[in-house]
């Protein structure tokens, strides 16, 4: 019993060293860092945070809507078309705006019928002229 309790408590010493040694290894080599109490007074501008995206609405009016699927970062869009081939979207600066014309046989024109005044690209009145597989439209720059 007296050599179980000692096997048992030599194995017990020999894990806490190794853990203690590998927490110092990651610890030199950089791999984790403690927290500072600094780290909690890290302020960042609302602009600058991801958590609060600025929402313009861009309408467009598609030809032959009925097999045309609009994406958006490469997600097709939740918006809806209406009877007219109009589609109003949601986007942020920097989306990448593109059509999935693998179910149309033709060509099919984009026009940008209304855009908030903050956004410069595209311009309201472009047009654009598309056809075959998943094209590239354009990407949403806002104004500075």
């Amino acid at each position: 019993m007296k050599n179980i309790v000692e096997k048992f408590t030599f194995s017990i010493i020999l894990l806490l060293v190794l853990c203690i040694t590998g927490v110092q290894i990651f610890y030199k080599t950089g791999l984790i860092t403690p927290v500072s109490h600094s780290a909690y007074n890290n302020i960042t501008d609302i602009k600058a945070s991801n958590m609060y995206r600025d929402i313009k609405k861009l309408s467009l009016r598609i030809s032959g809507h009925e097999h045309v699927t609009v994406l958006i970062n490469g997600e097709a869009a939740q918006d809806k078309f209406d009877s007219e081939g109009n589609i109003t979207l949601q986007v942020t600066e920097n989306d990448i705006v593109e059509l999935d014309l693998r179910h149309s046989s033709e060509e099919v024109t984009v026009f940008v019928s209304d855009s908030e005044p903050a956004i410069k690209t595209p311009e309201k009145g472009s047009k654009y002229f598309k056809s075959g597989g998943i094209v590239f439209l354009f990407q949403v720059k806002f104004t500075s």
